[in-house]
C-alpha cells in the first residue's frame, strides 16, 4: 500500500504502540500541514536541500522513535533490529546497515543527518531489493 505510511513504515520501531501518533505529533509540533508533507513522507529517497520542512519532520521522527539521541547521535543497534523485524535478518541487510554506519553521514543539522542517512538505508534497501 503506498501512502502516507510507507517509507515511514520501514523505521517504525516495534515497541512504538501507535506511529501515527509520533507522525501527528512532529506534524503538530512543527506546524505541518499534513496534506503538503504527503508527497514527501512518500518518497523513498530526500535530497538534503529539498525540504527544510521534511529534515525538520525527520529529525522529530527519528527522536520520538529512538532513532537519535538530542545530540544527534544515532542509535544504530535500534535502526538494525527494527530493520531486522521489518525485513528479516539477511547478509544484505546488515551490509547495508554497517555500510550506512561506517559512512559517519552528519549534516549541518540533526534533520539533514537523519535524512542523509535514512537515504543511505534506504537506497541499500533498494540495491539489495529488500525493498519494491
Amino acid at each position: 500500500m503506498k501512502g502516507i505510511f510507507y517509507v515511514l513504515s520501514f523505521f517504525l520501531p516495534l515497541l512504538v504502540a501507535d506511529p501515527v501518533k509520533d507522525e501527528d505529533v512532529c506534524l503538530n509540533k512543527l506546524y505541518l500541514d499534513k496534506d503538503v508533507m504527503k508527497p514527501l513522507l512518500e518518497q523513498v529517497i530526500h535530497p538534503v536541500e529539498e525540504s527544510v520542512d521534511y529534515n525538520a519532520f525527520l529529525e522529530c521522527f527519528w527522536k520520538r522513535i529512538g532513532y537519535m539521541d538530542e545530540r544527534g547521535d544515532l542509535y544504530w543497534d535500534d535502526i538494525r533490529v527494527d530493520y531486522e523485524a521489518k525485513f528479516g535478518k539477511s547478509d544484505q541487510l546488515m551490509r547495508v546497515v554497517v555500510h550506512c554506519k561506517k559512512q559517519h553521514l552528519q549534516g549541518n543539522n540533526h534533520g539533514e543527518t537523519a535524512v542523509k542517512n535514512q537515504n543511505c538505508l534506504m537506497q541499500g534497501a533498494v540495491d539489495y531489493h529488500l525493498v519494491g
